[in-house]
């Protein structure tokens, strides 16, 4: 499955799309003759960075 920006509109039965939509396209023939000709280019995912909270060690004092 592969995410593509469309550079053209698209309509048929069912569904309709504008220039600058993102979708996904399973057949990968299909995604081919789209960016071939000019009708979508794909677009790639970027990785999400995570913010996490980095863990302190807790030291106590000990007496001897």
């Amino acid at each position: 499955m592969a995410k593509v920006r469309l550079l053209q509109s698209m309509a048929g039965i069912g569904f309709s799309n504008s220039v600058g939509d993102i979708v996904e396209i399973n057949d990968p023939d299909a995604l081919q003759r789209y960016v071939e000709r000019g009708i979508a280019e794909i677009v790639e995912e970027k990785k999400v960075e995570k913010a996490t909270k980095q863990v302190v060690e807790k030291k106590t004092a000990v007496k001897e």
